[in-house]
């Protein structure tokens, strides 16, 4: 009877610690298929939480400086040095752009060794995070916290 209940246990051990290990894994990310060939370092370019910190003080540079111009009557665009201390240190801006349409849209592009990131801060609260790396055929999106991936080969083609 002993023996018995020492081979449960040790299945139940066994078993527990194969379940840890493929959970511990780092790599590819298999619970969303939508993010099938994504390393956990590509999440991380996505991440918004730096981006949850400043976005007061987006919406707070916007209105308190003019923009360098009006391309649209909906866009305006302002410049990239005020909002530089918004993105990694390693980054060059390319451009801010804030939209009217409906709802106020503050869109910061920028560029580094890693790709090129578009954070988007909406009035209403929401920010999108969107980052394509070198010559990928995808691109990988945090939509206020919700990350996809989206295979852009098959649509340039």
């Amino acid at each position: 009877m002993i023996y018995r209940f020492l081979a449960v246990v040790g299945a139940i051990v066994i078993l527990a610690g194969v379940i840890s290990f493929f959970a511990m894994r780092q790599g590819t990310t298999s619970e969303n298929p939508s993010l099938a060939g994504c390393v956990q370092a590509d999440h991380e370019l996505v991440s918004i939480e730096l981006e949850q910190e400043n976005r007061a003080k987006v919406f707070e540079l916007v209105k308190t400086h003019t923009p360098i111009e009006q391309p649209q009557s909906d866009v305006k665009l302002y410049d990239g040095e005020l909002f530089s201390s918004m993105i990694p240190f390693d980054a060059e801006m390319l451009e801010v752009s804030v939209s009217e349409l409906g709802l106020l849209r503050v869109s910061l592009d920028y560029y580094n060794s890693k790709g090129r990131t578009i954070v988007t801060y909406f009035e209403d609260g929401p920010i999108r995070k969107t980052f394509r790396g070198h010559q990928c055929d995808w691109i990988l999106t945090n939509d206020n916290g919700e990350i996809t991936q989206q295979d852009i080969q098959s649509k340039e083609s």
